[in-house]
């Protein structure tokens, strides 16, 4: 008897890969990081973690000492927060809190808010790049009012002041059509005092700009922390003092030198020819002493 012919065997669907599953926001956010939630992801993984016990109060402690303060949460990544009794969930939670405080104060500046508020502006750079582990450099572009028009990082990594030409962040300031910039870098070492590189740079960038007409408001620099320095404050604080001690140089040597006549009331010239007045007599005829009263 023949044997009838097998149909041939579908082989199983192969399952999806782990990057092509299905991801909570938990597990997206540490995987790509809180930028890639959305407010409401965000705010749900805030909300999901919301217990309060012994053991997280104890590794609440553990990371505050760890980290050294409070403020070193701001700008802090993943494998910063990693501390005995903080498993990915809380860890979720906190970094969600920080990028909503991020975005919070983001939307303090919206777009066309005037940006004369310096403080505000560098809240939210501190916020936004201080925890970046390399160097970042950036623009606000800013309209005829100080608003904002479009904010951009140009620059990533080990990229020396000197290296980076003012030609490419105006050329880029010409086709947003801004009127002026911000610039901003970062300093991961957690310094924000400018280095001469970064002096030089502001004032190189600062003679570029008055040369095509669209104005260097400030250079900041933000690191870890929330820290941050306003360079273009720094350097016309540092010239005013070199000029208040100039001046002070100036007008003690001119003391000096017209002391002798001052005190006469003369010229040099007229002091040197005037003869000296004879002493008046006193009545009694005779000099130098003084009648009785």
């Amino acid at each position: 008897m023949a044997s009838q012919p097998t149909s041939p065997t579908l082989a199983a669907p192969a399952p999806p890969a782990p990057s092509e599953a299905a991801e909570g926001p938990v597990e997206r956010l540490l995987r790509s990081g809180a930028r890639a939630l959305s407010d409401v992801e965000l705010l749900g993984v805030v909300l999901s973690a919301g217990r309060l016990d012994v053991p997280t109060l104890a590794a609440a402690q553990r990371l505050l000492h760890q980290l050294g303060g409070l403020d070193a949460l701001v700008g802090a990544d993943r494998a910063g927060l990693r501390v005995d009794g903080l498993d990915d969930r809380l860890r979720a939670s906190l970094l969600a809190s920080l990028e909503l405080a991020t975005r919070l104060a983001r939307a303090a500046i919206p777009e066309r808010a005037c940006l004369k508020n310096r403080d505000k502006v560098a809240r939210y750079l501190a916020l936004r790049y201080g925890g970046e582990s390399q160097e970042v450099m950036g623009v606000l572009f800013l309209d005829l009012h100080h608003g904002l028009v479009a904010e951009r990082e140009l620059f990533r990594g080990a990229l020396g002041r000197a290296a980076v030409e003012p030609g490419a962040i105006l050329r880029e300031a010409l086709r947003q059509r801004a009127v002026c910039i911000i610039v901003f870098h970062t300093h991961p070492g957690g310094s924000v005092l400018p280095t001469e590189e970064d002096m030089n740079f502001t004032d190189r960038m600062r003679e570029a700009c008055d040369q095509v007409g669209i104005p260097l408001v400030d250079h900041l620099i933000v690191a870890p922390g929330g820290r941050w320095q306003s360079v273009v404050a720094l350097l016309r604080s540092i010239r005013s003092m070199r000029r208040t001690t100039r001046r002070g140089k100036a007008m003690r040597q001119t003391s000096i030198r017209g002391r002798p006549s001052r005190q006469l009331g003369l010229k040099a010239s007229e002091a040197a020819s005037t003869p000296a007045s004879p002493s008046p007599r006193r009545r009694g005829g005779i000099r130098g002493t003084r009648e009785p009263c």
